[in-house]
């Protein structure tokens, strides 16, 4: 039987990339021998029943075990999460799980944390993209943010290097592999649909969910001046789960709008609280720019608990079908969110037939067991 060594940080490491890795290994241990390898401090190991899960140290790879079956190495754009893995992966060869089409954050951390000067990041970025990008680096080590620029200047061919095949969520990653002339296997982001629930019946004020790790890319500004200016905000109740860049801002960019009585700040919940939470939301916000290339495995949870919600229309979330979610442009979110605020105050049941479809679409195409089913043949036929 094939053996799989998967590289993957594990819950309760805050990383998407934990949920990831218990969905497809409980699938993938059906159909061979999966070694599960982490830096997690003190792993979950109950949703891993049966799977082996063992500690790597990035300047010693066992050679030995790693030799006898094939490697999978998940590398998201979280530097202290995913070094280790990226370390692993330029030493022994396998195939990347490429969640991302733009690394920046990892090999930021790294490259600072290597040479802690800065240098080849900046090196990286000149000759890549020229002067411009150059200064956009030395202006980001200087503790300027510049987020809103990043996209312009992905680092990801780094990381591909030493690995012998791509496993891509989107169409954004596939160019980059193909870019590297590299083997790639595009596959939906799976996750388990669940079970069938009709949409709950919402009364009281009508319930805006936003969730996840809330960087100024995921627009919360904006969401916050559509409620401001909407006539009825106080019919209106905001919640939002997850982790600010900035809790500092957003509390002070609550209180200037006079906001405080709608909207509520809970921080990371329990997974329970927080599926109970989408399924009772009238409306959720997914919306981000830039991307980075991503599937996002909120929109999935979003659907699974049926949920009608908004998305920027842009990178993998414009590729998504236009009955399963409320797509607006980046540039006009103001007038757009103003539109979609008064349609829930009309009917808040407006935008239900988008959550039924979305469910679908979560049911016919996300798959975990259809999805470690063909990420085992596809690294089978790169070992040989």
């Amino acid at each position: 039987m094939t053996r799989v060594h998967w590289f993957s940080p594990l819950l309760p490491d805050a990383t998407d990339i934990g949920h990831f890795t218990g969905r497809v290994l409980l699938e993938l241990a059906k159909h061979c021998e999966v070694t599960l390898w982490t830096e997690t401090q003190e792993p979950d190991r109950a949703i891993l029943p049966d799977i082996e899960v063992r500690t790597f140290d990035p300047t010693r790879p066992d050679y030995s075990v790693l030799n006898r079956g094939a490697i999978v190495y998940n590398l998201g754009n979280n530097g202290p999460f995913h070094a280790g893995i990226l370390a692993m992966s330029q030493r022994v060869r396998g195939t990347v799980i490429l969640h991302e089409a733009d690394l920046q954050g990892l090999f930021l951390y790294v490259w600072l944390k290597q040479d802690r000067t800065g240098a080849r990041y900046i090196n990286y970025m000149r000759r890549t993209y020229g002067p411009l990008a150059e200064c956009f680096a030395k202006a980001r080590l200087r503790g300027i943010r510049l987020d809103d620029l990043a996209y312009k200047y992905p680092v990801v061919q780094p990381a591909l290097t030493n690995a012998i095949g791509v496993i891509s969520h989107t169409n954004q990653v596939t160019a980059c592999a193909f870019e590297a002339n590299l083997p790639c296997l595009q596959l939906n982001l799976p996750f388990s649909a669940g079970e069938a629930t009709p949409r709950r019946i919402r009364l009281g004020p009508i319930r805006l969910v936003q969730f996840g790790y809330l960087n100024p890319h995921r627009k919360l500004d904006e969401i916050f001046d559509a409620i401001h200016r909407h006539p009825s905000k106080n019919d209106f109740r905001f919640t939002i789960f997850g982790q600010l860049w900035n809790a500092a801002h957003v509390m002070e960019r609550i209180r200037s709008l006079g906001l405080q009585e709608i909207v509520d700040l809970k921080g990371f919940v329990d997974e329970a609280s927080l599926d109970q939470a989408i399924a009772d939301a009238d409306l959720v916000f997914n919306m981000r720019f830039p991307t980075i290339g991503e599937a996002s495995g909120t929109q999935l949870r979003v659907w699974r608990n049926g949920a009608p919600s908004v998305v920027t229309k842009e990178g993998w979330f414009g590729d998504l079908p236009d009955d399963a979610v409320l797509k607006i442009s980046h540039g006009d979110e103001a007038n757009a969110l103003a539109e979609i605020l008064d349609k829930l105050k009309r009917d808040r049941q407006c935008f239900d037939g988008l959550a039924a479809r979305g469910k679908e679409v979560l049911r016919a195409s996300h798959d975990p067991g259809e999805y470690a089913k063909s990420l085992l043949a596809f690294v089978n036929r790169l070992q040989f």
